[in-house]
């Protein structure tokens, strides 16, 4: 059996049914409301809690590997203790179990933990967080080292993730990819608002490394699959888009003539927000994973073509023309 925690989550239920389609028996993890409201009733699920407490018994069945996607992902979030029971105690008490168990396991970093880092290598020295998430983030990252570094009972992968964007992403509210945020505008006929000058980059200029879902999922499965070497790697394309660029190709897939705007930054956002992100995939590259990883010119295309139904392509015309 896989176990994915997190399992309702967006890269979680992806993950959970690219398993399924792929033949394995998999065992959803989440809260009592994300799997009741988001996971297909046949689906074999235990609740987060029970979960938790049963990693210090013998209740759970035969494990194969987990894929640890469960924590909780608003960065605004400043409640240190709350981080430290949902984001480090759980993930520590997994690893812990894992290890003992000879257990492989794949958990989600995040690339926030570079922070405005201008290298982003997976090097302690690169790693400047900017908010609370990405500080509790870190912290394992941390603990995970000293693993590698003492010998491992059972292969251990960390992934940074980058701007992860796909479908799925409509429970996420306010944490929705800028993809998703700005797709949704489109369908309304609402142009794309992005920010001003800021941080040394015009407007809409600021920086990121946008990567779809389902590259996020092969990259987990070739950690699986491969069985290749433990560590931490990030997980994004290579490349950087400004959020104008990727507003232009959303828009030209879309086939929307909403346009862009643009506001100032919020004063209390400016010291906490990442600029630029671009992954280093060296050590990925290294791992054996040889796949392309498709920047926004292909995957956001890709996106739209998925989703329905497709922006009306002329709303702000109809709306000007209207009596």
């Amino acid at each position: 059996m896989i176990v994915v925690t997190g399992a309702a989550g967006f890269i979680g239920s992806h993950l959970l049914r690219t398993l399924g389609e792929r033949g394995y028996r998999v065992c959803a993890v989440d809260n009592p409301s994300e799997l009741a409201s988001r996971l297909d009733a046949n689906t074999d699920r235990i609740e987060q809690q029970d979960f938790i407490a049963r990693l210090n018994g013998d209740g759970l069945p035969r494990i194969e590997a987990v894929f640890h996607q469960g924590a909780c992902t608003d960065t605004r979030i400043d409640d240190h203790a709350f981080l430290q029971r949902n984001n480090l105690d759980y993930s520590l008490r997994l690893l812990d179990f894992c290890q003992r168990r000879r257990i492989p396991m794949v958990y989600a970093s995040s690339a926030a933990v570079y922070g405005n880092a201008r290298n982003f290598s997976e090097s302690p020295d690169n790693e400047e967080p900017l908010n609370a998430y990405g500080e509790f983030k870190r912290r394992f990252d941390s603990q995970v080292r000293s693993h590698l570094g003492n010998g491992l009972r059972a292969p251990l992968v960390g992934l940074r993730y980058f701007n992860v964007y796909g479908a799925g992403e409509d429970h996420k509210g306010a944490m929705a990819s800028m993809v998703h945020q700005s797709y949704q505008r489109c369908l309304r006929g609402e142009p794309i608002r992005l920010f001003g000058a800021s941080g040394g980059y015009p407007a809409g200029g600021q920086q990121r490394d946008f990567v779809h879902v389902d590259d996020v999922v092969r990259v987990n499965l070739h950690f699986l699959e491969g069985r290749a070497h433990s560590g931490i790697y990030n997980v994004g394309t290579g490349h950087a888009a400004s959020f104008r660029r990727m507003a232009e190709v959303l828009l030209a897939a879309a086939g929307s003539e909403s346009g862009i705007e643009f506001f100032d930054m919020p004063a209390h956002l400016a010291p906490r927000y990442q600029h630029f992100t671009r992954a280093c995939l060296r050590g990925l590259r290294a791992a054996g994973y040889r796949a392309p990883l498709r920047p926004v010119e292909e995957g956001i295309p890709g996106f739209v073509a998925g989703q329905r139904p497709r922006v009306d392509p002329q709303p702000v015309a109809r709306a000007a023309t209207a009596p």
